[in-house]
């Protein structure tokens, strides 16, 4: 048996689903422009601590590609004791760069038992391309993202160890 639906019924249904549709689409600039800043919420993400130098730091955790490549662009600032941590699934010489982030950070990137292989300081903002990409020379696991001249005040370089308190949430899809 073959259901038809009533002309009258199936206006307001495909007028829901068409809203539906176009809810869930956005602009993005043509030809590699700069996006528009406007105000976007923090994103959820899992939330760990990590003990850096003499204090703990509470870090999101960036678990799957879409939050490793937004970091933490559009947020108007990192507060002290926080920061935002890269894990991945394999050893590499991770690049990153500083595209629509509005404030300096500190980076460290970490090898497999969290011992500090390279660290950048005070890392400045990239308003407009064309952006550095920073980039440790030794393999890393992880990359810690902090407030500018936090590793400096609590005694973090290249050689020292940071501890995750917590165990690091799964990856998300």
């Amino acid at each position: 048996m073959i259901y038809r639906m009533a002309p009258h019924r199936l206006l307001p249904l495909l007028l829901i689903l068409g809203l539906a549709l176009l809810s869930g689409c956005s602009q993005s600039p043509r030809g590699g422009g700069t996006p528009t800043a406007t105000p976007t919420p923090t994103p959820v993400l899992g939330e760990i601590r990590i003990q850096v130098g003499d204090t703990v730091v509470r870090a999101e955790v960036a678990r799957n590609q879409e939050q490793k490549s937004r970091g933490l662009m559009f947020r108007d600032t990192l507060p002290e004791g926080r920061g935002m941590l890269f894990p991945f699934e394999r050893d590499g010489t991770y690049g990153f760069w500083m595209k629509n982030v509005r404030f300096p950070i500190d980076m460290l990137w970490l090898d497999p038992d969290l011992k500090v292989v390279h660290s950048e300081s005070s890392v400045p903002g990239c308003p407009e391309e064309p952006c550095l990409i920073y980039r440790s020379p030794t393999p890393a696991r992880y990359v810690l993202e902090l407030p500018a001249g936090y590793a400096e005040r609590h005694g973090v370089a290249v050689g020292s160890t940071v501890k995750l308190l917590d165990p690091l949430p799964s990856p998300a899809g």
